[in-house]
């Protein structure tokens, strides 16, 4: 289901909005880059970046944002090893010592209803 959200000015979603909606990720539960780039109608890449220069904790959780194969990728804030403390902390199930397990995985449909609050409330 792709179905970015849009401003009524038709212009994308912005990096601020981006981190609005990883603020809604409840603790314990992650997204991966490709769902969030889903809702947000930008590339996976351009949701790295964001993240890599995003303010961090706690106004950011951009710990709980993982690769969709549950690969852990980057965290500018310490790198893998505090990223995979942070989620473990927070209850985040790995299946492996490199890998989120599926079940922490917040369903599209969820991730798509915190995109559309956020996009009621930039309104």
């Amino acid at each position: 289901m792709v179905r970015a959200i849009r401003r009524a000015s038709g212009a994308s979603p912005s990096r601020e909005e981006a981190y609005q909606l990883i603020a809604r990720i409840p603790s314990s539960r992650v997204v991966s880059y490709a769902q969030l780039s889903r809702v947000l109608g930008v590339h996976p890449r351009v949701i790295g970046r964001w993240l890599a220069r995003s303010p961090g904790m706690p106004r950011v959780p951009c710990h709980r944002v993982v690769h969709a194969d549950g690969r852990l990728g980057g965290y500018a804030f310490g790198g893998p090893r505090a990223k995979r403390a942070l989620l473990e902390a927070e209850g985040v199930r790995f299946c492996t010592s490199e890998r989120v397990c599926p079940e922490s995985f917040l369903p599209d449909e969820t991730v798509w209803e915190l995109g559309e609050r956020v996009q009621r409330e930039e309104a």
